[in-house]
Parts: C-alpha cells; sequence; structure tokens
C-alpha cells in the first residue's frame, strides 16, 4: 500500500471524504502511527510501503483514536494498544520482510489469522450514497445453525466478522473478498468490546 494509498483508507476510517488542509493532520497522525510501530521494533521495511493486514489496522486505529478525540478515545486507543500487542508478540515483524511470494506461502501455510480487512457499508439511496467504513475484523465460516437462521430468511449464510463494537455503527451491509453482503443478525457487545456480524447472500444470488 502506497503511503497515498493508506491516507486514503484513514481518511475513510474517519469518514472524511472532503480534501482539504485536514488531510496534513491526517497524514502527521499516520507519521505518528510508523514511528511508534518502528519504536517498538517493528523493521523499517515493513513501514516504507504497508502491506500487512495488522501493520494497517494499527496505522489505522491510531489514526481513529487521535484525529478527533471525543468520548470514545479511551476505548479507541485501546483497540490500538491491543494491535499494538499482537504486533509484538509476533517475531517476524522484528526482521526485515520477506519477498512477497515468501509472505504469501508463509500466509497459506499458517492458521492461527484469520485477521483481515472489512468494508462496512451504510446503505444510502442509491450507490454513490452509500458510505463505507473500512475496519479490521476476525473472519470465521459460520456453523450449520446459522445456515438454518439465515436460510428461514431466504438468504444463504457466509461468514460471521468480529469487529470492534465502537467501529460498527447499524452498518446494513459488508463488502469482503470483491462481493456484497448482507449482515442479517449481529451478537455482542461481548465483555471483550466486540461484536460479532453474521454475514449471508441472498438465496440464489450467483454474485
Amino acid at each position: 500500500m502506497t503511503k497515498a494509498e493508506l491516507l486514503g483508507a484513514a481518511k475513510l476510517r474517519v469518514r472524511k471524504t472532503a480534501k482539504d488542509g485536514l488531510d496534513a493532520d491526517v497524514k502527521r497522525l499516520i507519521e505518528a502511527a510508523l514511528s511508534d510501530l518502528e519504536r517498538i521494533g517493528v523493521h523499517s521495511s515493513w513501514l516504507a510501503a504497508p502491506s500487512d493486514p495488522l501493520i494497517i489496522e494499527a496505522v489505522l486505529s491510531y489514526v481513529k483514536a487521535n484525529y478527533s478525540i471525543s468520548g470514545n478515545y479511551e476505548t479507541l486507543i485501546g483497540i490500538y494498544n491491543m494491535v499494538l500487542t499482537k504486533i509484538k508478540i509476533v517475531s517476524k515483524y522484528r526482521a526485515e520482510m520477506p519477498p512477497e511470494d515468501d509472505a504469501a506461502a508463509d500466509d497459506t501455510e499458517s492458521s492461527e489469522s484469520t485477521d483481515t480487512n472489512l468494508t462496512l457499508v451504510s446503505v444510502g439511496s442509491s450507490a454513490e450514497e452509500d458510505v463505507r467504513t473500512a475496519v479490521f475484523a476476525e473472519v470465521d465460516p459460520v456453523g450449520r445453525d446459522e445456515y438454518e437462521a439465515a436460510g428461514q430468511k431466504g438468504m444463504k449464510a457466509e461468514y460471521k466478522f468480529t469487529v470492534w463494537a465502537a467501529e460498527y455503527d447499524g452498518q446494513e451491509e459488508v463488502e469482503y473478498n470483491g462481493r456484497r453482503l448482507s449482515i442479517y443478525r449481529t451478537y455482542g457487545a461481548r465483555e471483550d468490546d466486540r461484536i460479532e456480524l453474521y454475514a449471508a447472500e441472498r438465496a440464489g444470488n450467483g454474485s
């Protein structure tokens, strides 16, 4: 992800669509986040053009928490610190980032992480009015009970996405892996301040 793409993702996270003088504030927070990651020992090669989901989420979480200080600051900075803790305990981030092919092979072989980037969609009256929010999520397949629950609503259950409750604002749909899915039910917030989103597509929809 280039710095320009990272800026775009950060603006999306804080729901800033205009291009104005405040972009400089977002850029400053991005640089502060990258410096903080380097401070905890992340090798600079992971930060030059971030492509790792955890690194990107750390940056976006930092920007979200600090861009506009509000009553949710403690929760949002807590999200950032939890992502930072994940990064600290993974030794690979302290060494030079491997070539892209090797990194992809490592991801394929590892089943520990189900972390992913997800886009929450608040549906507007037209496609142009849809509001998208990029978040970090854990993704899991759904079980048989969910297939039955979704089927009663004429839907085909696909995934369970677990996101921070502070980042979910009642959006009706998600975009994941190039597909648009409906959120047919939620669970939480749980004791860990996360909420589960159950997503499905309409039965018979081949998209």
